[in-house]
């Protein structure tokens, strides 16, 4: 996954002229287990194939089985995380807002379309086979991804997307209130744009308190409450993920670790171990060979 600065997602999600990517997102057991927090405007559409996928949305946690589906607003941090112990996957949609959204200024983009991307109260949607309007988009995604293939069903997808959304608004977006995002979500982004840029340096919980302008108890819970988890575990985690990617080069364990901000490598390799139930070693051999 790409991401920017900003932790905005950078993936391609289409062409301008047709602006939908759907790909295949495997959710592996006995690594990670998750994908790191990102962003990205695109509205996204997720069908759970195999396995068992544990969505994080802000501070909501949605557990997927296979056969269900979620609808993740644009601009929400999230994340994902597999909980069983087997390769979990899914089907990932990510279909920007203009696709659907007719031309700027009209009666559909700002009644229809724009309110509710802009809202901070609509952050996603579960979708099971248990409620009719729901089941009915859980078929429409299946048709799409069937159809995507097809250079000439660009026609058929776009209608598909559009009954998508009106049964979105009339059985869910249109019941609730509407208001604009608070001042966490910003937060929570000023600090995970910090980690992204500063992972390898020594971090002090006061210097990203006094960032977003909270005390050190205040920034804490604030953290803890948003993210599921405190700021080390995070940072832990995010310095892992960043060493993962590296474990694909050439270069050595100690770099490795050094680049990723861990003062040993003796500590990199046991946190690591702690996390993955395997050594860095064991794990390059393990991602060269998948």
């Amino acid at each position: 996954m790409k991401i920017n600065k900003n932790h905005k997602d950078l993936t391609d999600h289409g062409t301008f002229e047709f602006p939908l990517s759907i790909y295949d997102d495997y959710v592996y057991p006995n690594v990670l287990n998750f994908t790191e927090w990102h962003w990205h405007d695109s509205l996204q559409f997720c069908l759970v194939k195999q396995g068992a996928v544990l969505f994080h949305i802000d501070q909501h946690k949605v557990l997927l089985k296979a056969g269900e589906g979620l609808f993740i607003n644009s601009k929400q941090l999230h994340k994902t995380e597999n909980i069983q112990k087997i390769k979990s996957y899914y089907i990932c949609f990510d279909v920007h807002p203009d696709f659907i959204s007719s031309f700027s200024g009209s009666i559909i983009n700002t009644r229809f379309i724009y309110p509710i991307i802009q809202s901070d109260t609509i952050d996603y949607c579960l979708l099971t086979s248990q409620t009719q309007w729901q089941k009915y988009i859980l078929l429409y995604l299946e048709e799409i991804y069937n159809l995507y293939q097809n250079k000439e069903s660009q026609l058929a997808i776009h209608i598909l997307f559009l009954q998508i959304w009106q049964l979105l608004y009339e059985h869910h977006f249109k019941s609730l209130p509407l208001k604009e995002r608070n001042i966490t979500n910003e937060r929570m982004r000023t600090i995970i744009h910090y980690v992204e840029t500063h992972y390898s340096e020594k971090i002090r919980l006061e210097d990203l308190a006094d960032k977003v302008g909270l005390t050190r108890t205040s920034f804490c819970r604030e953290f803890q409450k948003y993210m599921g988890c405190s700021l080390f575990d995070y940072l832990l985690s995010f310095r892992l993920l960043k060493s993962m990617e590296l474990l694909n080069s050439d270069l050595s364990i100690t770099e490795i670790a050094y680049r990723c901000g861990f003062s040993t490598t003796s500590y990199y390799i046991q946190k690591f171990k702690k996390k993955t139930k395997m050594t860095p070693n064991y794990y390059r051999r393990f991602y060269q060979d998948v």
